[in-house]
Parts: structure tokens; C-alpha cells; sequence
């Protein structure tokens, strides 16, 4: 056991999936803790079979980009919405 302040430190980056994952899980988002701080990324589409080889700097690059390709998408919905009044 150790204080969870302490496993922050030592294990940084932590995933969110299902209750009980399994291999075929979905990963939902990628957290990275680093000097008190936290960053969280969304991943689409990715489950734990697909990232269990990655190293974490691995998964946080593809974190990263799954998370600006959503960003793009969104920002690409909104300028292409016409107002209609």
C-alpha cells in the first residue's frame, strides 16, 4: 500500500475503462499526472488489447492525437453550422 499521492508519482499515466476490464475493453481516457498537475485526453474507438504493448509515452501520443482529432471534428461541426432564423 502506498499514499495515492505516492502512486501519482511513481505509475503517472492511469486509463479509465469498465468496471472489470477485460481485453476487449474500451479505454476511454488517458490521464497523465506530472508535478501536481493532471491531464486528461479521450480516446474513441480503442480498446486495452489495442494499447497494452504501448509504452506510456506511446499511449499518451496517441491520447494526444485521438484528442485533437475530436477537437478538430468539433470545431469543424461548428463553423460548418448554418443559423437558421
Amino acid at each position: 500500500f502506498m499514499p495515492l499521492s505516492e502512486g501519482f508519482e511513481k505509475y503517472s499515466v492511469w486509463i479509465e475503462t469498465a468496471e472489470n476490464p477485460v481485453r476487449d475493453s474500451s479505454v476511454f481516457k488517458v490521464f497523465v499526472f506530472k508535478k501536481g498537475k493532471v491531464t486528461a485526453y479521450k480516446l474513441e474507438d480503442t480498446t486495452i488489447e489495442d494499447i497494452h504493448d504501448l509504452s506510456n509515452d506511446e499511449l499518451v501520443q496517441l491520447a494526444s492525437e485521438s484528442t485533437n482529432k475530436t477537437l478538430d471534428e468539433l470545431a469543424n461541426n461548428i463553423n460548418s453550422t448554418t443559423r437558421v432564423d
